[in-house]
């Protein structure tokens, strides 16, 4: 059937109508790039195709995905299916971030399934270039594509070529590309997670300020000898208004390079901050007003 051995397609073989443990479907999926794997998979979860092709469309809109839209799971010739490079490293970066123990998967050299032996086919896998995922595949329409991770040094950068006239030219350039990024930019953590960022103005609180911070630590990709252009900015909607609980979304956190944007993370309470007395709330309001009458 479709994406099984007889077509002619990157597939694990597996039997039509056996059942199979979706350990050996991830597998087949992420180390072979196997199309039966992906169809079986789809089937397992939404019934078919076109109902988990609704599913990867609400969640690549969920992730800002504004340029792809997908027809079916395995990739095969649909017309709906369309991405770009900038997407698929969105995806990328949601897989290694949010799902590791998945995706360690995509770093295993080989897989035997059905009694057939078959390396990884993602030439990024790589102990030498520190690689460890995640797919390669080709089209028509699109040319060789490869979305490809490699960690050096405690550094990860993820690298997405597409277009490439066949596997050798793709998969040369992605080598380039990773060892480039290595040579050429370096990982700067600006603050750690939990770290006093700066304050917030606070309207009628206990306290007249509460101290924002990151979930997570802030670590941005920098060209190497570039951090001492970096600069950062609190942007909030304010002053906020008490009662405000630790870990409430207050706003964001604008870092640039050079004065060019670089990224931007949310910033949140790192403290809860109880409703202030009468005499408090009544010396806010009264700031809070004449601040008013004085903007023009």
């Amino acid at each position: 059937r479709t994406g099984g051995a007889p077509s002619h397609t990157t597939t694990m073989f597996a039997p039509v109508n056996v059942p199979a443990k979706v350990g050996d479907l991830f597998r087949g999926v992420m180390i072979q790039s196997a199309n039966d794997g992906s169809i079986a998979l789809a089937e397992g979860i939404a019934g078919g195709e076109s109902g988990f092709a609704e599913l990867m469309n609400k969640r690549a809109a969920d992730w800002g995905m504004t340029a792809s839209r997908f027809g079916n799971p395995s990739g095969l010739p649909n017309a709906d299916n369309r991405s770009t490079a900038h997407d698929l490293l969105v995806v990328a970066r949601h897989l290694v971030r949010d799902y590791p123990d998945v995706y360690r998967i995509y770093s295993e050299r080989e897989f035997t399934y059905n009694k057939i032996r078959q390396l990884n086919r993602n030439p990024m896998v790589d102990p030498a270039l520190g690689g460890d995922g995640i797919a390669v595949g080709s089209s028509k329409e699109g040319g060789a594509v490869l979305v490809g991770s490699a960690v050096q040094n405690g550094q990860r950068l993820l690298v997405a070529i597409a277009g490439a006239a066949n596997d050798k030219e793709r998969n040369e350039d992605a080598r380039k590309l990773v060892e480039w990024g290595f040579r050429s930019f370096e990982t700067v953590r600006i603050y750690k997670a939990g770290e006093v960022i700066g304050p917030a103005t606070v309207f009628g609180g206990a306290a007249t300020t509460v101290p924002l911070v990151s979930a997570n630590d802030i670590d941005i990709l920098v060209p190497r000898g570039s951090r001492d252009k970096l600069k950062a900015r609190i942007v909030y909607t304010g002053p906020v208004k008490a009662p405000i609980k630790k870990g409430q979304p207050i706003g964001r956190l604008w870092v640039t390079n050079d004065e060019k944007p670089v990224v931007d993370y949310p910033v949140e309470a790192g403290d809860d901050v109880a409703v202030g007395t009468l005499g408090r709330r009544a010396v806010d309001g009264t700031r809070e007003l004449l601040i008013g009458l004085l903007r023009p």
